[in-house]
């Protein structure tokens, strides 16, 4: 798997500027530890013209643009968005969100409060209040119906998104909350926390059902995954099975903590099976069939394959900027950072590609969703940025 060293950034809203002729945007080419080379693109007529050649510029679509730097032949593909919604919750930013097939979403930001809405057009339909301190996280259950948060009162709380009552607190954690998983359908969901563990509920009977592990350090973020490159797992005996567990075999759990250390945890046998120190806080994780990621706080993306009985690493070290979500998009690895940037890598393409989604203006864009159809961004500028995923596709495909 081959890695990229460098990146494009241009201004984030290029597209604007391109509208009318005359408009001009900047383009800069950056290797990381270097200083960028920079370029102004001007529209001139149905041509987008580099001021200095040290670009050439085609636009493939009406909404993406390829910027390729002449000198290192490096290129990449620009994507602005379809749409924003910037009053879901005025003045607050979006740090965590989610969406469903069924067209909802909800996010929260700093505050107590969440907020339900409809991802066509940004409308909130309810808010849910109730937690006695921030909310650092938001999940929809697979129906759609039902929402998972938690925060910094150390609380989860399941709310009905039809009436907005929360039918379920679950406590236990000892220190802030700040990820989930739902198993499954929803009967058992898993937390992350700062005081460093990972704990399974039931909703059904409202309560604490297993430690899964303690790492001994902040739990920054978690991601459960049914098949991965830790499979097959060994069959759980059946009398370790917890009263009110439902799903779990066969499930594995990653876990990113505040002192660099990454962990898989089989979530039936409860206990870990994989772990590194990453020697950076891991702030974000994505474990999938065949790959484990994990983006970190000094900019780098590990990723972890699995060959034969050997579990070997490559980085991703195209920007020092903090990693804050990794996710897999399209076939590719979406990467958010501090800086504003959200990237779709494609790793295995020769040479690897990648493709840029713009909107946010150096503002940290915290997490990133889809729905099948949209993509949608959260970011600390309070907008949600929608971009459709058929232009993604078509770029990347």
């Amino acid at each position: 798997m081959s890695s990229i060293t460098w990146s494009i950034l241009v201004q984030s809203n290029w597209k604007e500027c391109i509208a009318k002729d005359g408009g001009v945007f900047w383009v800069t080419y950056k290797e990381v530890g270097k200083a960028g080379d920079q370029d102004k693109i001007k529209k001139e007529g149905n041509e987008l013209v580099a001021k200095d050649d040290k670009f050439s510029v085609e636009m493939v679509s009406q909404d993406v643009i390829k910027l390729t730097h002449l000198k290192s032949n490096s290129f990449g593909f620009f994507l602005g968005p379809s749409d924003h919604f910037n009053n879901i919750q005025s003045g607050s930013q979006v740090s965590s969100l989610d969406v469903s097939s069924g067209g909802l979403g909800v996010l929260c930001g700093r505050s107590e409060k969440l907020s339900v809405w409809d991802s066509s057009t940004g409308t909130v339909r309810r808010e849910l209040e109730g937690h006695l301190g921030e909310v650092y996280t938001a999940k929809l259950f697979p129906s759609g119906l039902v929402v998972l948060s938690g925060g910094a009162d150390m609380q989860l709380k399941i709310w009905s998104v039809e009436t907005g009552d929360c039918a379920v607190t679950l406590k236990g954690h000892t220190r802030p909350i700040t990820d989930t998983a739902i198993v499954e359908k929803g009967k058992n969901v898993i937390s992350v926390s700062k005081d460093g563990t990972a704990c399974l509920w039931s909703c059904g009977e409202a309560r604490w059902v297993a430690e899964l592990a303690d790492i001994e350090q902040e739990v920054n973020c978690c991601s459960l995954a049914g098949q991965s490159m830790f499979h097959p797992l060994q069959v759980p005996a059946k009398d370790s099975v917890e009263q009110g567990e439902v799903d779990t075999a066969g499930k594995v759990l990653a876990m990113g903590g505040e002192g660099g250390r990454l962990a898989v945890v089989d979530v039936a046998a409860k206990k870990v099976i994989f772990s590194d120190n990453l020697k950076s806080p891991v702030n974000s994780v994505s474990i999938t069939k065949h790959h484990l990621y994990a983006g970190c706080q000094d900019g780098q993306v590990h990723i972890f394959s699995q060959s034969g009985d050997q579990v070997s690493s490559t980085l991703l070290a195209c920007s020092a900027s903090p990693v804050l979500s990794v996710r897999s998009v399209c076939g590719g690895l979406c990467v958010s950072r501090q800086d504003g940037s959200v990237t779709i890598h494609h790793l295995q393409q020769s040479p690897p590609s990648r493709l840029d989604l713009t909107g946010a203006d150096t503002e940290p864009v915290y997490q990133v969703v889809e729905d099948g159809t949209w993509l949608f961004t959260g970011c600390r500028d309070g907008v949600v940025r929608k971009y459709a995923v058929g232009s993604i596709r078509r770029v990347v495909v």
